[in-house]
């Protein structure tokens, strides 16, 4: 697997791939929601499709000593692994934002931010990153090729719709983004327990997922 994991990083990983995931940066904006930039991460992704089946890589891969299986999970670590590197990459910028740039802006301005930099956001980005798996992968493994569009823009907009909902959310109850951001020991497990909840929920929806990719792969033949 770290054969094909490295594989995956080698021929894969476009530069368009690598700027989108790094826009995750934006996160440094203050009077944006800290949400917002992650979505960037899941376009990029979307970029290393149609890349690797310009690139043959399903027929290179086809014909490597490793299973139907093996492809599917390859491919979908190599996604999970993309997403951890885009939210740790956000974390110093994110730490700009909070420590620097925030407390430069009036009072009411730092009020309208929806989300802030904290524990929680990463839970919530797991969480969109979550429904993204479970729609995208078990779909484009029915046809895995750079035309499946649609599975692209259904995912990514569920996707970008679980985004809008929480910022909506904290929108319209700006107590909740005022409470999470105010470092007591209740908010801080509070924050804690959102992102232990969206990592869990982006861990199994991503082993949903490749059961589900994984199925549809093994029917194709190749």
């Amino acid at each position: 697997m770290k054969q094909l994991l490295y594989k995956e990083y080698r021929l894969c990983l476009s530069v368009q791939a690598v700027v989108f995931l790094s826009l995750s940066l934006l996160i440094v904006i203050p009077t944006w929601s800290a949400l917002i930039p992650f979505i960037y991460s899941i376009i990029g992704i979307l970029t290393i499709f149609p890349w690797a089946y310009a690139n043959r890589d399903m027929e290179f891969t086809a014909n490597l000593p490793v299973s139907k299986e093996n492809v599917v999970k390859g491919r979908i670590y190599f996604v999970a692994s993309l997403e951890l590197l885009s939210m740790v990459w956000s974390i110093p910028f994110g730490c700009l934002r909070q420590f620097v740039l925030v407390p430069m802006l009036p009072a009411e301005a730092q009020a309208a931010s929806a989300l802030s930099f904290n524990f929680a956001l990463y839970g919530f980005v797991f969480l969109s990153f979550a429904v993204f798996h479970l729609i995208f992968f078990p779909w484009y493994y029915r046809k895995p090729s750079g035309k499946n569009i649609a599975c692209q823009l259904v995912s990514t907009f569920s996707a970008m719709a679980v985004q809008a909902a929480i910022v909506a959310l904290f929108t319209v109850f700006p107590e909740w983004s005022a409470f999470l951001d105010s470092y007591t020991p209740a908010a801080w497990l509070t924050q804690l327990a959102i992102l232990l909840g969206g990592f869990i929920l982006w861990f199994f929806a991503s082993w949903i997922a490749y059961r589900g990719a994984r199925r549809h792969f093994l029917a194709l033949n190749l």
